[in-house]
């Protein structure tokens, strides 16, 4: 699966010759040692094809953890991650999900969340991991084979190549680091923008 895409494992302390950038302290995400994510494989008896809804279901875990303090938005509460899951789907039905900003801004509105669906460009990913918006892109191994899924960080090697650091929504913990253009491409990016002076108050 992971490989199908070129994504590889990250190993956090792999030494010296890549330099860590991820979110400022105060709006990084957990260490992918404390995270657990929502994957696909939790709700296969209830979709399929739901890389695009699962992606959305991960944001919405970190979004309860960072903005409403919820420890328990974590993937292996079986019951917060099966709820968020069940109204995300409704907005983003069985895939493939070409198309996601406005089935994510649907949800989100119905959710009376105060989250923005922002189409950018490739070049502007590390801007928005810069300044704390998590980013969703769905890359293309093939004509018929898509995913989607959530970036959380990007990483430098020695010799200046840029990765981003993923949750490829296959696995329960841990990222990958994924480069446009080898394995796969790059078709579609969106970024999430929180309104954190209305930052909402009601939990999904």
């Amino acid at each position: 699966m992971a490989s199908d895409y070129g994504f590889k494992i990250w190993n956090s302390g792999s030494g010296a010759e890549e330099t860590v950038r991820s979110f400022p302290s105060h709006r990084r995400l957990v260490s992918p040692e404390d995270t657990d994510w929502a994957a696909t494989f939790d709700f296969n008896d209830l979709a399929k094809n739901h890389c695009a809804a699962t992606t959305v279901t991960n944001y919405a875990l970190w979004y309860l953890r960072e903005y409403l303090g919820r420890q328990d938005a974590d993937g292996t509460n079986a019951g917060v991650i099966r709820q968020i899951f069940t109204d995300v789907h409704h907005f983003i039905p069985n895939g493939p999900v070409l198309r996601l900003k406005n089935k994510a801004a649907r949800f989100f509105r119905a959710a009376k969340l105060p989250i923005e669906v922002i189409s950018i460009k490739e070049e502007a990913i590390q801007d928005e991991l810069d300044a704390g918006n998590p980013v969703a892109i769905m890359v293309a191994a093939s004509l018929m084979q898509w995913h989607w899924v959530l970036v959380v960080g990007y990483i430098f090697s020695e010799d200046g190549t840029r990765s981003y650091l993923i949750e490829d929504n296959w696995h329960r913990r841990g990222l990958y680091t994924y480069r446009p253009g080898v394995g796969s491409r790059l078709l579609d990016v969106l970024a999430f923008h929180v309104d954190r002076e209305g930052a909402a108050v009601q939990e999904l």
